[in-house]
């Protein structure tokens, strides 16, 4: 009997191990396929995963789980951007606590192997936003449920191994990225007080903002042990060590989570090394070169503190101090050491509204060699209307400086700086400028710079800036850069509040060049590709560039510009003239004017860069008497608007208005392309084009082969990157020909041709023209009996490159349908056309309105906010000088009230 007993438990046991081991894998897919589309209900994003590892057995008795590759995939407006993508997101499970109690511990979440890819818009549209928002009433809990009792979690340990991260935020200009990011932590969540000990390290670290890097490729590393008070919501900060690149920081203090999202700070950091050396090394230029053999004395401090409370735009005082004491760094193989520098630099708020922080950077002197440079800075109320206190001086000879830092680049020249500036930003942005004190000059001579990251040395001969309260003048530039040169002159406005971000920087310069090569300038050498070939070229180059041009949005300028020549492609202009104006994303054309090709060119427009929109170009120009091979083989727009000039000698004008996106490298988007011209060919011979060929081919007329044309005038219409030409006719010799229909800017085919053919010119073809005409059954006309003349109706279809033909022949009747019917597509091309303009420009009408009326509002705003600030300040200046005069007056009452006293005492006293 017992042995029955025993068998049947150890049957027992093997089931129920067999199940534990069995139920992971038997609902393995199921487990997937809800997991997969519980995530996609909750995100507005494609996330997926290959696979789920759950084992029982591995750990037993904990629960391991898995997601293996797992990857986040945004929708618009990141559209197929990769927002996460992991290798394993893993955790242990005890699951023994589950059993007895309701405590879930977690003992290990890892993360292996992430690379998390962030961007930011313009608009402030962030790609980490993916969370669907629902309307569903939050569930009401029971009383009787609402313990803390009913479901713990605990977590001993967490690791991320080998993170990428990068955050791009366009919207605040800055763009973080972390390389090979390892961090781990372990504590004891269940407890109420325990110690947090984590460990980070960053291979490279690199922060750039408003274009400027700050840390390049710097290297982090972190020790830090944190005792959490759940019950008080306290984290004070013990034993810690922080290493950025060579230098070192303690910290120490406490934070304390407040009622309403408010934290109390009390934190202090200082750095326990004082050798000039380390502070050197979050300096990018310095730490990315030879920094480990670089040689360094001085002293330096640097220190702060954080105490206060922090809620919303209200911050804790803070004060910030940095100090260097005769420092010097000398690169070994290099003659010469930067000297005595000394800095002083102090960062002070009383807390509150970040407007009270004062910035005084009250030196920071050097010496580059035996060369001084000295600037003193102090900064007021930063964050409302800055008020500072600038002085800059400076005497380089850039050929020196060589001499005390390694460079690549071959430089001389003489920087010469004196500069002071005092005054609040606003008092400029009102053009108040008698209150703003600005006086100086910087002037740079005789420099020349060359580098391999440029293409062609840069000669700056003379450029000269004068500072006074209202504008900088420009007082000259000469410039050589290769073999083109350029000089220039005008005035600056605004210079100081555009320098702190604050305006705009207005201007007008006058430019002129006695030679311009811009094939030299844009890289384009004589080896390189033809102009036909250019495409190609293009394209690869702009598969390589990742940056979209775009026009500023807070500079304006009025620019007038001359040049003697300009060469581009194979053609040369001379005597170019210019007037534009720039502005808010936007460049007008005014105009522009040059003899070419032995002809005038003329052209006027606008090309705009919106925000979050493509590039958009809407410009006329005036061709006069112009060479038509030349022009194709110099001009892009002649080679997409007429690809038969390839194929065309002789000379035309042309009268032409054009509106069309570009994409993010300046190239057409050729759906989008209208607009509308007239061209006017003369004298001219039409040659070598397939399509003509294989008509003269099938007709057996070998004068077809080469057109000579007297004259064609005509009009096109361009819709949606289509060119339709309106119906137009023409003779050679006694051969009259009908041409209408359309071809694509990507070089497709569709026309029709009506030819009048006297039938003795096609006694070559007669077995040819026989067939066709037995085909078309036109009464009174047959192939033993044809009449003088012949009208054949010729499609020509296909590609530029392999025009497809097709020939029949057309009675009177047909003839008149068919030029009907040309005329009537065009008529409605041309209607079509001119609707995509009024709703173009009705958009672009209504697209500045808006934006005029945003700009007006925010000035509004802008105004009511400084007006309310004003009122407040004044109140608050008001109540002090309120109690201040009560505090006066009450002293006052009391020393008279004493003065009494004394008096009564005086007068009633003993004598």
């Amino acid at each position: 009997m017992f042995k029955k007993i025993f068998i049947a438990f150890i049957l027992l046991l093997v089931l129920l191990f067999g199940a534990i081991i069995a139920v992971p894998y038997l609902f393995k897919d199921k487990l997937i396929a809800i997991a997969k589309t519980e995530m996609n209900n909750y995100l507005n994003a494609d996330a997926d995963f290959k696979d789920v590892d759950i084992s029982i057995l591995r750990s037993f008795p904990n629960l391991s789980f898995s997601l293996i590759k797992l990857t986040v995939v945004n929708h618009e407006p990141f559209k197929g951007d990769t927002l996460a993508q992991i290798d394993e997101l893993a955790f242990t499970l005890d699951i023994m606590p589950i059993l007895k109690s309701n405590l879930v511990a977690i003992n290990s979440v890892s993360v292996v192997n992430p690379d998390f890819r962030v961007k930011v818009l313009e608009d402030g549209t962030a790609s980490y936003d993916i969370v669907k928002e629902t309307d569903a009433p939050e569930k009401e809990v029971a009383p009787e449920t609402e313990t803390a009792s009913d479901i713990r979690i605990s977590l001993k340990k967490y690791s991320i191994e080998n993170a990428q991260i990068t955050y791009d935020d366009v919207q605040g200009k800055m763009l973080l990225v972390i390389r090979n990011l390892n961090h781990s932590g372990e504590g004891d969540f269940t407890l109420e007080q325990f110690n947090l000990i984590t460990e980070t390290r960053i291979d490279e670290l690199s922060f750039k903002s408003d274009g400027v890097d700050y840390l390049k490729k710097g290297r982090l590393e972190m020790d830090l042990t944190t005792f959490i008070d759940l019950a008080q919501s306290s984290y004070e900060i013990k034993d810690n060590r922080l290493k950025l690149n060579e230098l070192e920081l303690k910290l120490s203090g406490l934070v304390k989570e407040l009622p309403e999202d408010a934290y109390d700070l009390d934190l202090k950091f200082n750095t326990p090394t004082t050798d000039f050396k380390s502070l050197l090394s979050l300096i990018p230029a310095i730490y990315m070169t030879d920094f480990q053999d670089l040689k360094a004395d001085g002293n330096f401090s640097l220190k702060g503190d954080l105490k206060g409370e922090y809620k919303d735009e209200s911050y804790p005082a803070f004060n910030l101090g940095l100090k260097v004491d005769n420092g010097t760094f000398q690169y070994p193989d290099l003659p010469a050491a930067v000297r005595q520098v000394f800095i002083d630099l102090a960062v002070n708020s009383p807390g509150g509204d970040l407007n009270n922080m004062v910035i005084d950077l009250k030196q920071l002197k050097m010496k580059l060699g035996e060369e001084p440079i000295d600037i003193k800075a102090l900064v007021r109320q930063p964050m409302l209307d800055p008020l500072f206190d600038l002085t800059l001086l400076a005497q380089v000879n850039l050929a020196n400086v060589k001499n005390y830092y390694p460079l690549e680049e071959e430089l001389t020249g003489n920087l010469d700086m004196n500069l002071t500036a005092k005054g609040k930003v606003s008092t400029l942005e009102t053009e108040r400028y008698e209150e703003f004190d600005a006086t100086g000059t910087v002037r740079i001579r005789n420099m020349t710079y060359e580098t391999t990251d440029l293409p062609l040395p840069v000669n700056i001969q003379d450029f000269n800036l004068a500072f006074n309260p209202n504008k900088v003048d420009l007082k000259n530039l000469a410039l050589n850069i290769g073999k083109s040169d350029l000089k220039a002159a005008g005035s600056l406005e605004n210079f100081f509040a555009y320098s702190l971000g604050t305006g705009k920087l207005k201007g007008q310069l006058d430019l002129a060049s006695d030679f311009l090569d811009l094939n030299e300038l844009m890289g384009v050498s004589e080896e390189e590709t033809p102009a036909s070939e250019e495409g190609s070229a293009g394209e690869a180059a702009a598969s390589e560039s990742t940056e979209k041009f775009e026009l500023p949005d807070d500079i304006e300028f009025a620019i007038k510009a001359t040049v003697a020549k300009i060469t581009m492609d194979d053609a040369e202009l001379r005597n170019a003239r210019a007037s534009l104006a720039l502005s808010e994303r936007r460049l007008d054309i005014q105009t522009l004017t040059a003899d070419v090709l032995g002809g005038k060119v003329a052209i006027a427009g606008f090309f705009l860069t919106p925000e979050g929109k493509r590039p958009y170009l809407d410009f006329n120009y005036n061709i006069s008497n112009l060479n038509v091979k030349e022009a194709y083989n110099t001009f892009n727009t002649v080679q997409s608007l007429a690809p038969i000039g390839k194929h065309i000698d002789g000379f035309f004008s042309s009268d032409f208005h054009l509106m069309t996106e570009l994409d993010d490298q300046l190239n057409l988007v050729e759906s989008s392309v209208n607009g509308e011209g007239k061209v006017d060919l003369r004298n001219a011979t039409l040659s070598g084009f397939k399509g003509i060929d294989k008509i003269a081919d099938k007709l057996k007329m070998k004068d077809l082969k080469e057109l000579k044309i007297n004259r064609i005038m005509t009009v096109l219409e361009v819709v949606d990157g289509r060119v339709y030409v309106e119906p137009f006719d023409f003779a050679v010799k006694d051969v009259k020909m009908d041409v209408s229909g359309s071809h694509g800017l990507d070089q497709t085919l569709d026309y029709n041709m009506l030819v009048n053919v006297p039938s003795n010119y096609l006694s070559g073809a007669r077995d040819y023209v026989g067939s066709l005409v037995d085909q078309a059954k036109i009464p009174g006309v047959s192939s033993s009996a044809l009449p003088s003349t012949l009208a054949f109706n010729i499609g020509m279809g296909g590609t530029m490159d392999d025009p497809k033909i097709s020939i029949k022949l057309a009675g009177k009747e047909t003839e008149s349908s068919l030029k009907d019917k040309a005329r009537e597509e065009f008529q409605k091309k041309k209607e079509e056309l001119e609707r995509k303009a009024r709703e173009e420009a009705e958009r672009l009408k209504r697209e500045a309105e808006e934006k005029a009326r945003k700009e007006a509002e925010k000035l509004k705003q802008d105004a009511q906010k400084a007006k309310k600030e004003a009122e407040e300040k004044a109140r608050k200046e008001a109540e002090r000088l309120k109690k201040e005069a009560e505090e006066k007056a009450r002293e006052e009452a009391e020393k008279t009230k004493e003065k009494a006293k004394d008096k009564a005492k005086d007068l009633f006293g003993p004598k």
